[in-house]
């Protein structure tokens, strides 16, 4: 019985939680603002709900039902509240934010001397303060809510106590954040301090959280300063903490006085040993606002020293950037998703092409059934009856069509398609004439076998069999279990073969002939485009024979055109 009355009440408690939902706008425009710190607050002025705006510019919060004083903050812009009763879900409110702040105004204020006051901020720098702990506490509660997934460049170096590098590892790794694994609660230190044992092995960092709590400013006195090399053009929010016999941190918060945004939090380290020499340790945290809105921990750094015996033996950096961010979708927002499901297929369109047309005879009459086929890829389709056909989600660049059916001759064409392009239009095919069968000669010209009965490749083996030209034929390219044609090619001699940058299409000429001037022909029909664009897109396995004529006097006459060299393929 008292488990079923226990289960009542947690149920009944569950059902007074009411949500809010929340769409803010830019100040006099119908944008969303994005990554805009939102948080419902009860009479005492406890935040019972707290969340960051979306990239639709909207946040959910869950609270019991009551009435409270709901609070728009963003870095540089003025508060915005109103009060908002919960009886009921509401889940279409809109508030059009605030307009940005003048230009701060900042008097020099020194910090006095061995921190007497610690726990307030006085008042010429609590402007300062009041803009650096709002930004501070948006990048914390957008990391917290795990607004968007990042993408990280991730560092650790071992120094020498003349800071020479002797070590570094690099890695790429995905989080909600951009916090030091080694980072602690405000509380632990504040008691503890950022050095747990005075050996020198358990160093700990402070984050946009530990900045932005009471337990900072109630361990720490605050001045004003003006930039420095570097910082020039910031205003510095002082920080050092009081007396004690822990390990803290002093260091300047700079703030760009224009914007009124916290940019950088620079620290070092207060109470070690004078031997580690701790003018030469600490670190940096770098705030930025991405280009999707939500503000982030862009960089952080911290260099600490290594230290056995007492003896210092040299320093370990840590760090870590931001060099990516996906907002996260939330799956009970309907208008979010759908928000965000439009955004992505624009994203993917713009990623990829799409090829649609229609494959005719030589005179106009639809041709069905026939095969459409984008070389060196798996993207192919069959013409329907009225002869039309569509491929989508194809990559971009230089890319080579292939439309064949029996009874007709192969048509090759070369397109070069952009994000986003549909290429439309239509593809005509010769239709062979019938031919009555004849009598091959197995064996003349070096034909094998198992072309008899049909002329095919012919005009190949009769101009082998002249030795004009460097040609492979099916047997030779398996045996070079080669994968790409250019490495088909790289044996022979008077081709050079290299590359013009890195992820760029291969260069590829002969002898006195740029790749420019380099023709490549398949199947008998030109390709337009430069060889070391072509050429990728064709695969070995889909050869049968190459012929390659390094000048231009070697170039057989049906061949022949303003090139100066030629690649001649014929497919299987």
């Amino acid at each position: 019985m008292k488990t079923l009355v226990l289960l009542l009440l947690v149920v009944a408690a569950t059902a007074e939680a009411q949500e809010l939902r929340v769409r803010v706008k830019e100040p006099g425009r119908p944008n969303p603002a994005i990554g805009v710190l939102v948080s419902l607050r009860s009479a005492d002025g406890t935040a019972v709900a707290t969340g960051v705006t979306n990239d639709a510019g909207r946040v959910r919060l869950l609270a019991q039902a009551g009435t409270y004083q709901l609070v728009v903050e963003r870095p540089g812009f003025a508060d915005t509240s109103q009060a908002v009763a919960l009886s009921s879900g509401i889940d279409s409110l809109t508030i059009s934010h605030a307009a940005r702040r003048p230009a701060l105004g900042a008097r020099l204020l020194t910090v006095p001397a061995g921190c007497p006051l610690p726990g307030t901020v006085p008042a010429e720098a609590a402007g300062l303060w009041a803009e650096a702990s709002k930004t501070l506490r948006t990048v914390a509660i957008t990391e917290d809510a795990g607004a968007a997934t990042f993408s990280l460049a991730a560092f650790q170096r071992t120094m020498s106590s003349a800071l020479r590098k002797d070590d570094e590892q690099l890695n790429t790794l995905l989080g909600a954040s951009n916090r030091p694994a080694n980072a602690a609660s405000a509380a632990l230190l504040a008691t503890e301090g950022y050095l747990a044992a005075q050996g020198g092995t358990a160093w700990r960092a402070p984050d946009v959280a530990v900045l932005a709590a009471a337990e900072f400013v109630r361990t720490h006195c605050f001045g004003v300063v003006t930039g420095v090399v570097g910082r020039e053009g910031y205003t510095g929010l002082r920080f050092v903490p009081t007396p004690s016999t822990r390990v803290d941190i002093e260091g300047t918060m700079w703030i760009d006085p224009t914007s009124r945004e916290l940019k950088t939090v620079d620290y070092h380290f207060t109470g070690v040993s004078a031997d580690w020499h701790p003018e030469r340790f600490g670190g940096s945290i770098e705030i930025h606002r991405s280009e999707i809105g939500f503000w982030i921990t862009r960089f952080w750094y911290q260099r600490i020293p290594r230290v056995e015996a007492g003896k210092l033996r040299g320093y370990h950096e840590d760090g870590a950037e931001v060099v990516g961010i996906t907002p996260t979708i939330d799956t009970t927002d309907r208008i979010a998703v759908a928000r965000a499901i439009v955004k992505q297929e624009a994203d993917v369109r713009r990623r990829v092409a799409k090829l649609t047309g229609t494959v005719v005879d030589t005179l106009g009459y639809p041709v069905g059934d026939a095969e459409v086929t984008i070389l060196g890829t798996e993207y192919k389709t069959n013409s329907n009856r009225d002869g039309g056909f569509g491929i989508d989600g194809l990559p971009l660049g230089m890319q080579i069509v292939r439309v064949r059916k029996v009874g007709y001759k192969v048509q090759y064409f070369s397109i070069r398609l952009a994000g986003g392009q549909e290429w439309e239009g239509k593809i005509a095919i010769k239709k062979l004439p019938q031919i009555l069968g004849e009598v091959v000669v197995i064996g003349k010209y070096g034909k094998p076998p198992k072309y008899a009965n049909t002329a095919k490749y012919d005009e190949f083996y009769r101009r082998r069999a002249s030795k004009v030209g460097r040609f492979l034929v099916r047997e030779e390219i398996d045996q070079r279990a080669a994968g790409k044609i250019s490495e088909l090619l790289r044996s022979m001699t008077g081709v050079r073969i290299g590359f013009t940058a890195p992820q760029q299409s291969e260069e590829i000429s002969f002898l006195n002939c740029s790749s420019e001037n380099v023709g490549v022909w398949i199947d008998g029909q030109k390709m337009t485009g430069n060889v070391g664009e072509i050429l990728p897109l064709i695969t070995p396995s889909d050869i049968e024979a190459i012929e390659v004529y390094q000048r231009q006097v070697l170039v057989p006459p049906e061949y022949r055109d303003n090139s100066c060299a030629a690649i001649v393929m014929w497919t299987r």
